[in-house]
């Protein structure tokens, strides 16, 4: 049921569940519907610690992208590059990609998303290009194309800081 709201004052965005949203992604993507989900809620919630860090420190003018492109080759770095070595190149760069743009997809449904879409699409753009290097597969992050085949920068490119336009490709 829909919790008690107060009229018109109700406003659904202060509910909204990024994590759910990026595993219900993932899960509709997978080989087998359901069977992994409660693996990929439990990484969407992992990823989401740093990128909501990340974006906060972004808003506040605390965290630059060279910063956040160092704590996505550590996430890269640990537990991930063992795996990747044993991935084609194109599944290599597809799962990054789809990282990137469904870190800030995620976002699409919570308050204030217009206003913090700038910090979404630049701290997602940093990781994800640090995460590339932390598993020695280095992608150009604004060349990534969406499921409907545009690239970030195509999506995003109005909204990247200098800083990020410079370090990500």
């Amino acid at each position: 049921g829909q919790p008690p709201s107060r009229g018109d004052e109700f406003d659904s965005c202060v509910f909204a569940n990024p994590a759910h949203a990026q595993a219900m992604d993932h899960d509709e993507e997978s080989s087998s519907p359901g069977s992994n989900f409660h693996v990929y809620i439990g990484h969407a919630q992992a990823v989401n610690k740093y990128f909501g860090k990340e974006v906060d420190n972004w808003i506040r003018g605390k965290s630059f992208a060279s910063d956040i492109i160092e704590v996505g080759m550590v996430i890269g770095e640990t537990g991930h590059a063992e795996a990747y070595e044993n991935w084609d190149d194109d599944v290599k760069e597809e799962t990054i990609c789809e990282m990137a743009h469904d870190l800030v997809e995620q976002m699409e449904e919570t308050c204030w998303y217009d206003m913090y879409k700038p910090a979404y699409a630049n701290v997602a753009a940093n990781l994800m290009y640090g995460f590339s290097q932390g598993v020695e597969y280095e992608v150009d992050i604004l060349e990534c194309k969406s499921d409907n085949n545009e690239t970030f920068y195509d999506v995003f490119g109005d909204i990247l800081s200098d800083d990020t336009m410079s370090s990500v490709h």
